[in-house]
């Protein structure tokens, strides 16, 4: 079972002031929970950030700041919400309690493989499937149906990337499989002063997977957040 908690704050937020959002959560929890912020703290090792599935997702929902966080994820947040300290929370030295307007969370969820032939439909918004070398060979392919299978391939691997962090062993038959259905909008932003493209995407899974997780490059900071569509 999934265990998923999303809180939304009373504090307004644009999405270019998440990464100082998620900095400032990260001292309030402490910097030995590296939970918050996906960095090694051992700084001796050659790896500073550490490569895996973020557990704890740094969002803008509806103008304000927002938190998603998954199993590990959620119990540490759920842990710095009963401790309190959210009074205590700084953001570029000026401090600014923050108050929970909304709160959700859900410890059932089992995600699981459908069978052969049935899909689920979900639309993901600002999905950054690329690194910024990789976006030339989709451009360089002038294809419809060749850009289309690689979004296919790409979606696929990072939702195979988001089971894997959160311990969902998939079964090797059926395999998972992704349709893309539409592509809606396609974005341009700036990342770590780099330009980036991302999109908004509908497509199919054959495979059932808990709402407003993220997939893709950057969840951390509010890109790939995906939508059941019923």
């Amino acid at each position: 079972m999934l265990n998923t908690l999303a809180l939304t704050f009373d504090m307004p937020l644009k999405a270019g002031q998440i990464p100082a959002f998620r900095g400032a959560i990260a001292h309030l929890a402490g910097l030995r929970h590296d939970v918050f912020h996906n960095h090694d703290n051992d700084f001796k090792s050659p790896q500073f950030y550490k490569n895996r599935y973020p557990l704890v997702q740094y969002r803008v929902s509806e103008g304000r700041a927002a938190i998603f966080g998954c199993n590990e994820g959620a119990t540490a947040l759920e842990a710095l919400q009963k401790s309190g300290r959210f009074a205590a929370f700084e953001m570029r030295g000026q401090h600014r309690p923050l108050h929970i307007a909304e709160r959700v969370q859900d410890r059932g969820f089992a995600p699981q493989v459908l069978p052969q032939g049935q899909f689920q439909a979900y639309q993901v918004k600002g999905y950054l499937p690329f690194k910024p070398e990789k976006y030339q060979a989709y451009q360089a392919t002038e294809a419809l149906s060749g850009r289309i299978a690689m979004l296919e391939r790409l979606l696929c691997n990072h939702i195979v990337a988001f089971a894997y962090g959160i311990g969902w062993k998939l079964p090797q038959s059926p395999r998972l499989q992704v349709q893309l259905y539409a592509i809606d909008q396609v974005h341009r932003t700036t990342i770590e002063n780099r330009p980036r493209t991302n999109f908004d995407l509908t497509f199919g899974v054959n495979a059932t997977l808990p709402a407003a997780i993220g997939i893709g490059q950057k969840t951390a900071y509010g890109f790939g957040q995906l939508e059941a569509i019923h």
